[in-house]
């Protein structure tokens, strides 16, 4: 029997605080991914904040780019769960991202998630499927919440919007997580069906409220 290894992520943040510091390009961030991924290294992990202050986005989408000559290797983005951070997740797709703790006026992240933080800080992870769907995780356990299919595929401007508008309204009401993503992919299927961001009507009667 195989015992668990755990695998090493070199977390290139420093390099990218090096190089705001001075200003300019160097050290290259890119050229400090290259290193270890010739090295040898299983994973890259960077920590994109808020205040860009070492990773800034456009890092972010540039290591992806080069990553992608070495799909073995792992990519790994950490953060807390702002609503730019996720959207940037939502855009690059990496391996894996890792939610943590961000407190004010810290230096750098001084621990992860405390074992007992309360469940309702956090009542879940939604990933967005397109049409798909979405997968729902909550305590480790993963439900598939299907697409719903549009009548017609007209203008797909905002769709994201609407879902997530659909998914806010659910949520401030206090609905179980599942039911707001039910939601969420109706509404959006009615979104995609109607030209523009605006200016089309939804059918808020019995079913959609059911």
């Amino acid at each position: 029997m195989s015992t668990p290894s755990i695998k090493l992520s070199a977390n290139v943040n420093k390099v990218a605080t090096l190089r705001n510091s001075r200003g300019g390009r160097e050290p290259d961030v890119l050229e400090a991914v290259a290193v270890c991924v010739a090295a040898g290294v299983p994973g890259i992990t960077v920590h994109p904040r808020a205040d860009e202050r070492h990773i800034r986005r456009s890092d972010v989408h540039d290591i992806a780019e080069l990553l992608k000559r070495s799909p073995e290797v792992e990519y790994n983005i950490e953060g807390d769960p702002r609503p730019d951070f996720l959207e940037l997740v939502l855009k690059v797709r990496p391996t894996q991202c890792t939610l943590v703790p961000v407190m004010p006026g810290e230096v750098t992240s001084q621990a992860g998630w405390p074992a007992d933080t309360e469940p309702t800080h956090l009542r879940g992870v939604i990933v967005t499927l397109g049409a798909q769907g979405c997968d729902l995780w909550q305590q480790g356990q993963r439900t598939h919440v299907p697409g719903v299919a549009a009548s017609e595929i007209i203008d797909p401007t905002g769709c994201g919007d609407a879902f997530r508008a659909a998914l806010l309204y659910g949520i401030e009401r206090d609905w179980p997580l599942l039911r707001c993503i039910e939601l969420g992919n109706r509404v959006g299927a009615i979104k995609i069906a109607c030209r523009g961001g605006q200016n089309h009507a939804l059918p808020l009667g019995g079913e959609a409220r059911s």
